[in-house]
């Protein structure tokens, strides 16, 4: 079991919530500009970072090691090793179409070119140091992905009122904001019928950690729960399906 470290301010949070009442939900969001991401956007994921703004009232995240526990307005299917898998999908694309583009890495503008370029001033051809073609300082373009959707929809069993409200504290959808990716133009919280991890035909929605009995499936080692890029929890998983569609 991981050694799970609590903040005041998110326990604070967590007691607010805990009579909450819980309902299948589908949460639909549509964007502006076009989404940048690697992998699927989880809707736990997107609540956690609301949930901790909100909190923490602007300030930083604390740092230091292990995972935080960080409640949410979702119920919890169950806990794996002291985290919770809360019962939410990940985001589908409605109508979805594909583009790709570039991030530029520009290094001219460094603070050590001017004193590089008068170091060669007297030269036939001056140099620019440190070198941009090679080494640190080099300049480069990164490959991104872009997901041009009519809307993308997830499912939930949470607070319907909560959920809403943490939405609207959500700006940009996916990676790359501050490139101007994934403007929110409006979040939907709407009841529905119910909820499942699956679809009808049993593909996962989210990725869901397998069982001791279940290792001998082809599973991934993935994250699972906020945050999902923390290695130190990640388990051997049943891959969301929604990764085969981006």
């Amino acid at each position: 079991m991981w050694s799970v470290t609590h903040i005041p301010e998110l326990d604070e949070y967590g007691e607010r919530i805990a009579a909450l009442e819980y309902e299948p939900l589908k949460v639909t969001v549509t964007t502006d500009s076009p989404v940048s991401c690697n992998d699927p956007i989880s809707l736990d994921g997107v609540l956690a970072y609301a949930m901790v703004t909100d909190a923490l009232k602007g300030r930083p995240f604390p740092q230091g090691k292990g995972p935080y526990w960080q409640p949410l307005p979702l119920h919890c299917a169950k806990l794996i090793e002291g985290l919770p898998l809360w019962s939410s999908t990940d985001f589908v694309p409605t109508n979805l179409h594909k583009r790709m583009t570039h991030i530029h890495r520009r290094t001219a503008d460094n603070p050590y070119a001017m004193i590089g370029l008068m170091r060669s001033a007297y030269d036939k051809r001056p140099r620019r140091f440190p070198s941009s073609a090679a080494g640190p300082y080099m300049d480069y373009r990164v490959p991104e992905r872009r997901y041009f959707a009519e809307s993308w929809s997830a499912l939930c069993l949470g607070n319907l009122e909560e959920v809403r409200r943490l939405l609207t504290l959500v700006a940009t959808f996916g990676k790359g904001g501050k490139r101007g990716s994934g403007y929110v133009r409006q979040w939907t919280v709407e009841p529905v019928a119910d909820f499942s991890f699956y679809t009808h035909d049993g593909r996962a929605l989210r990725p869901v950690p397998l069982g001791a009995t279940e290792t001998a499936w082809a599973g991934v080692r993935q994250g699972w729960t906020p945050p999902y890029w923390l290695k130190e929890t990640w388990l051997l998983c049943q891959p969301s399906d929604v990764a085969s569609i981006l």
